[in-house]
C-alpha cells in the first residue's frame, strides 16, 4: 500500500466510482479537510525547542502548532534536587498557546510564571518543547519532515475520511444518488444520497480512529 499523494489520490478516485467526474478539481481541497480532521483525531507529534529570554513571557510558536503537550525545562533540575545542600529550584512556568495577530495563527506562547535570570542561571535557557501539528501526505519517497507521516495500517481510515468530505460536496452540488466504493473491503457496498452517506461515512471514520 503507498502512502504518495499521488496514489491516495488515485485510490480515493476509484472508490467513488462515477461520481469523480463531479468532483473533479476538488480532490486537493477533500484531502486537506482530510488531512485536518485526521489530525485532529490523531495528532502527529513535533519537538523544537525555546531560547528563553530573562522576564520575556510570549515567544512564536512553531507554525504548524496546533496544540501544546508538553515542555521539559526545570524539571532535570527538580529531579536532581540535593536535600542536604538545600539548592534553589525554579518554579515550572506552564504554557499556554494564545492568538496570533487579528487573533489568528501563528499562535504565540505564553509562559507563566516567567523565568528570571537567576532561574535561566540554575536550569538553562533553551526549552525544549513537545506540540501537536497536521499530518503531511505527499509524494516525496525518502524518509524526510516532507514525507507523509499517516500511517499505512491507517490508510483506508483516511480514506474514509476524504470520501465523508466527497459525499458532503456532492450534497451541496444537490446530487441525488451515488454508489462507492468501501476501501477496506473493496466492493460497492454503499449506495445512496450523498448527505445520508457522508453521515455515515463520518460516523465511521471516528469508530474507526476510536479502536
Amino acid at each position: 500500500m503507498s502512502m504518495l499523494k499521488k496514489d491516495i489520490l488515485a485510490s480515493f478516485e476509484d472508490t467513488i466510482r462515477n461520481a469523480s467526474k463531479m468532483l473533479d478539481g476538488r480532490y486537493e481541497e477533500i484531502l486537506n479537510v482530510a488531512i485536518t480532521d485526521y489530525s485532529r483525531q490523531k495528532p502527529l507529534v513535533g519537538i523544537t525547542s525555546l531560547d528563553l529570554i530573562a522576564d520575556q513571557s510570549v515567544y512564536d510558536a512553531p507554525t504548524d502548532l496546533i496544540g501544546f503537550k508538553n515542555h521539559d525545562w526545570g524539571r532535570a533540575n527538580r529531579r536532581r534536587r540535593d536535600p542536604w545542600n538545600s539548592p534553589k529550584v525554579v518554579s515550572i512556568p506552564d504554557v499556554k498557546v494564545v492568538p496570533g495577530a487579528n487573533g489568528q495563527a501563528p499562535y504565540r506562547l505564553a509562559l507563566s510564571p516567567v523565568p528570571n535570570a537567576e532561574e535561566l542561571s540554575i536550569a538553562g535557557s533553551t526549552m525544549q518543547i513537545f506540540y501537536t501539528k497536521e499530518h503531511v501526505v505527499s509524494d516525496v519517497q525518502v524518509a524526510t519532515d516532507r514525507a507523509t507521516t499517516i500511517p499505512k495500517q491507517d490508510r483506508d481510515l483516511f480514506l474514509l475520511r476524504m470520501q465523508a468530505e466527497a459525499m458532503l460536496q456532492l450534497s451541496f452540488l444537490r446530487v441525488s444518488k451515488v454508489s462507492i466504493k468501501d476501501p477496506i473491503t473493496n466492493v460497492s457496498s454503499r449506495a445512496g444520497e450523498p448527505s445520508v452517506m457522508a453521515k455515515e461515512l463520518l460516523v465511521a471514520f471516528y469508530r474507526g480512529v476510536a479502536l
